[in-house]
């Protein structure tokens, strides 16, 4: 055998184990980008934004829902569940914004109920359930004098107030001016005396006075980041403020 001959073979023989190593890397490499794009979308999240809002003297109630879905809400884009989102087993109005974004909405009548329940599907199809509670405000009215000097008693009749929770005093004056008074929970209700020194914005003389009960609700589990909200507006009574 020939010196020629012999480095003939040695070159195909590199060449042959080159060919396989670049095989081997190529299925490595792509082995790789294949568990990273499955490790990627396993960590996104879905984030769901759900309210509640319910005006007593009307009987009216809205609620709304809007989705993102990312490794971070920064960086979250906007997700429209399959078939859509349901509130109270009816189904949500679907908005979608010129520059992009997708909103879902029902609007109705009825007597309140303290229980809600939204109905949409996740990313991979699973039907999820987002719940929202919180009792309302049965009836309110002001003792004695409404005094900027000496305070406010409230005459609340409701459940009492959760750490989630708070308490909105809305105060509107004869021009149009007006004042709010924020409780945050917890506390218990029936008498509750709202110090003069929450009272200093509030305008003298005759005032129409709401209350608006609100519950925060966040909630995380696995794959799925909620945060949801429940607001009851009382109806609205006259009431003398004096100083």
């Amino acid at each position: 055998m020939t010196v020629l001959t012999r480095l003939g073979k040695i070159f195909s023989a590199f060449a042959r184990i080159s060919w396989h190593i670049g095989v081997c890397f190529g299925l490595v490499v792509f082995a790789v980008a294949c568990r990273n794009d499955s490790y990627n979308k396993s960590t996104e999240q879905l984030f769901a934004d759900f309210s509640v809002r319910y005006l007593e003297g009307e009987k009216q109630i809205r609620a709304l829902a809007s989705f993102m879905q990312g490794d971070s809400l920064p960086t979250a884009r906007n997700f429209a569940p399959q078939g859509g989102v349901s509130f109270q087993g009816l189904p949500m109005e679907q908005r979608e914004f010129p520059k992009g974004g997708v909103r879902y909405t029902y609007k109705g009548t009825a007597n309140y109920a303290p229980n809600f329940l939204f109905t949409f599907k996740d990313a991979k199809g699973n039907i999820q359930q987002q719940g929202l509670t919180m009792s309302p405000i049965r009836n309110f009215s002001v003792r004695g004098i409404a005094s900027r000097a000496k305070g406010i008693t409230l005459e609340l009749d409701a459940e009492p107030i959760a750490d989630d929770e708070s308490l909105l005093l809305l105060f509107t004056d004869e021009q149009n001016r007006s004042a709010s008074i924020l409780l945050p929970g917890p506390f218990p209700t029936g008498s509750i005396l709202v110090p003069k020194s929450y009272l200093q914005g509030v305008f003298p003389g005759k005032n129409q006075f709401y209350i608006v009960r609100r519950r925060t609700l966040p909630n995380r589990r696995i794959g799925l980041d909620v945060k949801s909200n429940v607001e009851f507006y009382s109806k609205t009574i006259s009431v003398d403020i004096v100083d």
